[in-house]
Parts: C-alpha cells; structure tokens; sequence
C-alpha cells in the first residue's frame, strides 16, 4: 500500500483514537469533579472548623477533606487514566518496509544494457537532485539503483568550483556491480565539495586506474512492491479495554450508587445555604473573599480582638480600612492564585520552555513529510515485549504530560465561566444553575462550562492530542531483499514528523495565550469574588425572612428590604426586589 494512504488511514485511525480519549477524558473528569464536591454535610463540617470547599471546579483541595471511599474512587478515575495516555495511541502500529538489500551500479549511457535498462517499466526515473534523498534515509522504498554516465573527471579544480574534465578517460569504464548499496556508500558518492549534484564523487570506491568523479546523465531505480502496513498490537488493546471497563463501572457506581446531593455546582451550593442559611457567614455579606476566610477561621478561637486585627490586616491591602464598606473595583477573570494553580501554571511553563528548543530544531531540519510518511527515526531496538512496552512509553509520555496540561487549562477555563456566571447574579434576576432543576432553576453546562466555551475547548484538546500523534509515534521497521522477502532483525523505534511538531507546538502556545489573555481580563465586581470559595458564597445568602423557598426562583444579588443584622443594611441573593448597593455605603 502507498505511504499516502497509509498515512490517511493512520490520521484517521489516530483521530478516532483522540476523539474516544476525548470523550473519555472529560467524562472522567466530569465524575471526579462530582466526587470531590461536597455535600451540605461537608460544608457545615468545614465551615465550623474553620475550612472551606472550591465549588465547580476539579479541586486537590477537597480531595483532602472528603470521606475515604469518595477519594479512592477518585484516585481510581486518575490512575486508570495513565495506562490509556500510554497505550491507546499505540495500539495502532504503523510497519515501515525497508529494503536492506540493494546494489548500485554505473552504466555507460550509449551501451546496450542501459538502453535494456531504460526502457523496462521496472525502473522508475530519479532527479538528480532527489536520488540521494530516495537512499540516504532509514527507509528505502527502491531496489537496485542504476546510473548512466556520459564523462569523467579525475580532480577538482584549484578554486574548488569546477571540475577539471578528463577526457583521457575512455568513454566506457568497465564498473561491476560490486558496489553494495548502503547509507553510507549514497553518502560518499553525492559527497561534492562544489554545487553539482549532477556528479558522483567516487574517491571513496576509486582504486587508482578508475576516474574520481563521474557526470551523471540519468538515474534509475528498480521499483519494488511497497510492504508497508497497519497493524493493531492485542496487549495494548487490551489494556486499553481493561482501563475502560474499570472507568465505565466507577461511573456507572457513582452514577446509580452515590445517591448523596452534592453541592457540584456554584448555584447547587447558593440553592442549599439559600434554603438553610450558614450561621457562620452572617455579617459579612460584602466581605472580600480573603477577609471571609480570616474572620471565620479567627471566630472560632473566640478571639474578638483576634478577630478585629486580622480584619483590619486585610483590609489594609484594600482600598480603604472598613471591609464592611462596599466600594467599587474590578478583579480579573482568574481567581487569587492557590498551590493547586501555582503548579498547574509552573508545569504548563516547563513545558513551554522545553518546548520553544524542540519546535526549533524541528524548525531547522523540517521536512515536508507529516506524520507516520516522515523517516526520521530514533531508536533501533529488538523486537520483543520489553522493547515494546519501553518504546511505546517514550512515545506516550508526552500524551500524558499534555493531558495534565489540558485538566489545568480546562480548571483555568472553567473557574473564569464561574466567576462570569457568578458575577452576573448582580446585574440581573435569574434562577440557579443547579444539577438538578425545579420551577425556575436552571439546567447547568456540562462540567459548569457553557458550551461556546467546552465544545472548542474539548475539540482543540482533541486536536492537539491527535497533534502529538503525529508528532511521535511508534514504529516498527521491517527488512526485505531485493525480491520482497522478509529477513529476519526487525526494529522498533520513535517515528518523528518535524512539520508536525511545529505545527503542535504553535497550537499549544495559541492555546494557553488565549487563556492566559482571557483570564487577565478584568470583571467589573457586582458581587463578592466568590473564586469558587463556599464561604463567599454562603455569605451572599442569608436572605430576609419574608422570602418563600428563593432557592427554586429566579434570584438577584443585592440591598433587600428587611434590616436584617443590627438594624443595618444588608446584601444577599433574593427572590424579592433588591437594589444595587452603593459605594462607601455599609452593609452587614
């Protein structure tokens, strides 16, 4: 089969591959972000003690918080993943055929064999320029290859720009076909020191009564049948399977054994503190998020002087000294940085940085070839299980590395989606994003992403994983004589496409600009910066008590009617009409 269309179906084997891993990925991440939220019993457990949950996104923080089998579950979703990163993509096997054995041979152009040669249909005509590209590569699709010579020359000239042509030489040189066609004798023979490749250098192979160089008229190489081909490795697909199974039960598990309401979302969470407000929260309904973590933490020593400093130390880094002011400011997109975040970008940084030298060389030594029709190779290893397993790892490491990348990128995305959805309780009436919706509640996005936004970020991530395929994969190279026979000594190596990894490092870097320029954007704060925090959000609903049931109602964030704490004004979400609060007003 032709090297073309092999390397369409492997584009097409590989994007269905991509597609499924996908899907995969994101349901998995899906169900891990559902374990991890907590539920209204975890809340007020972390509440009392001081402690707080991230609501809507896939936290490490809660992981530490939530009970052993919700955790082991989790840890099964995340450890079934990394055999998949390491053997689905080489589940699917591309076979390059080589032909190892070959010979070489200068034939006079006016003589009868060469006219025997060049007019069989056997032979396929080569450039001059594009012969020693055909043979000096680790694949070699032709057999013998044949050169007509119309002169000779014995030396270079002294300034190394021309030949010095001999025409002492007899117009036939009697060559053998004692050349063995190798790599290195394809080498020798277009290695000139001046501009010509229509010359062979034959220092190399000259014995002293023949000519160094020869003038090339025509080059013909014998075509042999292509050998190439897909093959599907039974080990790898089972794994694959295997891992699968196990993530499709744990959510089949979660999905019909875990009947607990967790709090997944920021709309499930304001519906429960809605319906039974948090004590613990009261008073601090304008509160900047960092000021609500202090003044919590700090009640619970009992400690009012305690409480009042670590108040003012905070306020201190605002605008202002009263954090019970409200006052206008814009916050961007991102919420503050967290270890969990730190990491996430530092990794995504390194990779970055490794990168930048790799699309470089690639950049320096591109050829036109994508994918599996490249013949750069590394690695010559046996042919065993071993070598298998260890040369398909190498191949997939960088799947997994972009996969980590890719659950950073989507927990960056999906923190600015709720922030927008949260800010947007103060500037209009709406009802709650929630799992499971009643009356006005609404339905909430797959992973708390709205759509304009997972699809595109599901199909690049995709993308790019299909990208990295392309990039690196592995490669077994087989063996044949010059009549189609396999010999024995196959290898299996790290197929390289420089053209694709430019093209997958550019996408990664557009990527991770976008999101790094959307979540610097800045958001016009109508509401407290809740960053996913549960205690922002159970600060922003203790509602007046002439509210019914506001959790299933279209909501709004702002000045309610009702004084609720020390005759003061005060904030929260509310079914009933609310005002926006005024800068420099007070609020408890």
């Amino acid at each position: 089969m032709e090297p073309r269309t092999l390397s369409r179906i492997s584009v097409g084997i590989h994007l269905l591959i991509n597609a499924l891993s996908t899907i995969l990925l994101a349901a998995s991440n899906y169900t891990m972000q559902v374990l991890s939220s907590p539920t209204r019993g975890d809340l007020d457990k972390a509440h009392r003690s001081g402690k707080w949950f991230d609501i809507g996104v896939l936290s490490s923080r809660n992981l530490s918080t939530i009970p052993g089998r919700r955790l082991l579950l989790c840890i099964v979703l995340g450890f079934s993943s990394i055999p998949l990163h390491l053997f689905y993509n080489s589940a699917a096997i591309y076979i390059a055929a080589t032909i190892d054995d070959y010979d070489i041979f200068l034939v006079d152009e006016g003589s009868t064999q060469w006219r025997s040669i060049a007019s069989n249909d056997s032979y396929a005509t080569l450039s001059n320029a594009k012969w020693s590209g055909e043979y000096d590569t680790a694949i070699v699709h032709s057999g013998d290859l044949y050169f007509a010579i119309d002169g000779f020359a014995s030396a270079l000239s002294n300034n190394l720009t021309t030949l010095e042509i001999d025409s002492s030489w007899p117009a036939t040189v009697d060559w053998k076909s004692d050349l063995k066609g190798t790599r290195t004798a394809v080498q020798a023979l277009s290695r000139m020191n001046i501009t010509a490749n229509a010359w062979l250098n034959l220092t190399s192979v000259s014995n002293g009564t023949t000519p160094n160089y020869a003038h090339i008229a025509q080059v013909l190489a014998r075509n042999v049948p292509r050998q190439d081909r897909i093959v599907f490795v039974l080990s790898f697909l089972l794994i694959v399977i295997i891992c699968n199974a196990v993530k499709l039960a744990t959510m089949l598990y979660v999905l019909f054994k875990e009947r607990a309401d967790f709090n997944v979302t920021l709309g499930d969470t304001a519906a429960s503190f809605l319906c039974f407000p948090d004590s613990s929260t009261e008073k601090m309904c304008v509160y900047p998020r960092d000021i609500v973590i202090a003044d919590v933490h700090r009640r619970l020593a009992n400690d009012p002087y305690e409480v009042d400093q670590d108040i003012d130390d905070e306020a201190g880094k605002l605008e202002g000294n009263d954090p019970k002011v409200w006052r206008k400011h814009s916050h961007p997109y991102t919420p503050p940085v967290t270890i969990s975040r730190s990491l996430g970008s530092y990794f995504i940084i390194a990779v970055i940085c490794i990168s930048f030298p790799i699309c470089t060389a690639a950049a320096f030594n591109v050829s036109r070839a994508w994918g599996t029709t490249s013949d750069i190779i590394l690695g010559r290893f046996k042919v065993n299980s071993e070598n298998t397993l260890l040369v398909a790892w190498l191949a997939n490491t960088p799947q997994l590395i972009l996969s980590f990348c890719y659950l950073s990128i989507n927990s960056e995305c999906t923190s600015m989606a709720g922030a927008y959805e949260w800010n947007n309780m103060g500037t209009s009436r709406k009802g709650l994003r929630v799992t499971k919706p009643f009356q006005d509640q609404r339905s909430t996005y797959f992973l708390q992403l709205p759509y304009r936004w997972s699809l595109p970020l599901a199909a690049v991530s995709g993308g790019i994983h299909w990208l990295l395929s392309q990039s690196i994969f592995l490669v077994r190279i087989d063996y044949y004589d010059r009549d189609g026979r396999l010999l024995t000594g196959s290898r299996l190596g790290c197929g390289i496409s420089g053209l694709s990894i430019i093209v997958l490092c550019v996408s990664f870097w557009i990527l991770v600009v976008a999101v790094a320029s959307m979540g610097r954007r800045l958001l016009r704060v109508r509401i407290p910066f809740a960053a996913s925090c549960s205690l922002v959000v159970s600060a922003a609903c203790h509602p007046p008590s002439n509210d019914q049931e506001p959790h299933l109602k279209k909501v709004q964030w702002g000045v309610v009617e009702e004084r609720m704490f020390e005759g003061e004004l005060h904030c929260s979400l509310s079914c009933r009409p609310v005002r926006k609060p005024k800068p420099g007003t007070k609020y408890l």
